[in-house]
């Protein structure tokens, strides 16, 4: 079995956007439009074959299960990828390298489209659920103010207080992920 790690030339911890970049950078170097010595074009369908498997994270841990654990099974639906991935590789190894970049990167960036789309839900439920909680805090600070006969500026104190303290926590994670995730 081939190391597609060692294809793209990434670690084995790689994350999806150290595939994807490694991917678009070795696939422009050898493709057959670019690089005419023997071998490129082997290369290039090797180098694609790799991104098919390691890019997809349901066909990377079929691949790691079998090649990282050594677990020597007949995988068939592994086997079924690899030969898709083959016929793909061939496939964009006889087109165009500005044909193949437009369709390539096209499918790269809906991808990538989707994964930020989805990331902005979770980001507008996270917000969500800040200013939720922090309307309940406050809430109950008030219903405590009212059946409790406490004095009002303590519990609304308390209340700004944890409102303050939700709302900022809940920013500054908010804003840590959104950075990750575009870096």
């Amino acid at each position: 079995m081939r190391d597609f790690y060692q294809i793209l030339n990434v670690p084995y911890a790689a994350n999806a956007d150290e595939i994807r970049k490694a991917y678009k950078a070795m696939a422009l170097k050898y493709h057959p439009d670019w690089n005419n010595e023997p071998g490129a074009k082997l290369q290039f369908i090797n180098i694609h074959e790799a991104y098919e498997i390691l890019g997809n994270e349901k066909k990377r841990l079929a691949y790691n299960m079998m090649f990282i654990r050594h677990l020597n099974i007949d995988n068939g639906k592994f086997a079924e990828w690899e030969k898709e991935a083959n016929a793909q590789a061939e496939h964009y190894a006889q087109m165009s390298y500005k044909t193949y970049i437009e369709d390539v990167y096209n499918t790269i960036n809906s991808i990538e489209e989707m994964e930020q789309t989805a990331f902005r839900w979770v980001v507008m439920f996270a917000g969500l659920a800040v200013l939720l909680t922090c309307a309940i805090v406050l809430g109950l600070s008030f219903y405590k103010v009212a059946t409790e006969n406490k004095p009002i500026e303590f519990s609304l104190l308390f209340s700004w207080l944890l409102l303050f303290a939700f709302g900022f926590l809940g920013y500054k994670t908010i804003r840590k992920e959104f950075h990750r995730y575009m870096s």
